[in-house]
C-alpha cells in the first residue's frame, strides 16, 4: 500500500444560483439564468466549465511556474 497525503476540501459548497452569479461576474452573458440554474442542478459545475474556454474573447495569461 502506499502512504498518500490527503488534504481537505476547503472549497464551499455553492448553489446553482451562486455559480451563475459567478458566471456572469466573470463575463459570461446568460440570458436564460433560471435555465442555466436548472442545468447546473443536473450537471457539474466543473465539468461545465471546461466547455467555457471556447467562449473567451481575450487569452488567458499563462501562470508562471516555479521552476
Amino acid at each position: 500500500m502506499s502512504n498518500m497525503n490527503f488534504s481537505p476540501y476547503t472549497k464551499p459548497f455553492n448553489s446553482p444560483y451562486q455559480l451563475v452569479v459567478h458566471m456572469q461576474n466573470k463575463g459570461l452573458q446568460i440570458q436564460d439564468p433560471a435555465q442555466a440554474e436548472a442545468l447546473l442542478a443536473q450537471i457539474n459545475y466543473y465539468r461545465f466549465k471546461i466547455y467555457l474556454g471556447a467562449c473567451r474573447t481575450k487569452p488567458v495569461e499563462a501562470k508562471k511556474s516555479l521552476v
